[in-house]
């Protein structure tokens, strides 16, 4: 079961990886700040964060134990971060 869903976890991270790199590539080579862009890359960041959140949790289901308790606490640390970052980035646009 764990794995099935660390599969999909796995799969949404990195197609959310590969259209915001696309986006980035996008909004960068035309150089100007569509408001479209910027928002799909905000919602894309969002997703990829989320998806970082829950792919270290459940490989911290998977490993358990003190490890794995170690695991938690850093997913939870890592999207914190990511997530203080992006209301940043948001809030001086």
């Amino acid at each position: 079961m764990i794995h099935s869903m660390l599969s999909v976890v796995l799969n949404i991270f990195l197609a959310s990886f590969v259209i915001m790199i696309m986006m980035l590539y996008i909004f960068a080579r035309n150089e100007r700040k569509n408001k479209e862009v910027v928002f799909i890359n905000i919602c894309l960041c969002g997703i990829f964060s989320l998806s970082v959140f829950m792919l270290i949790q459940l490989v911290a289901v998977e490993v358990s134990g003190l490890a794995g308790g170690f695991l938690h606490v850093y997913g939870l640390v890592v999207f914190a971060l990511m997530a203080r970052n992006e209301l940043k980035l948001v809030t001086t646009q």
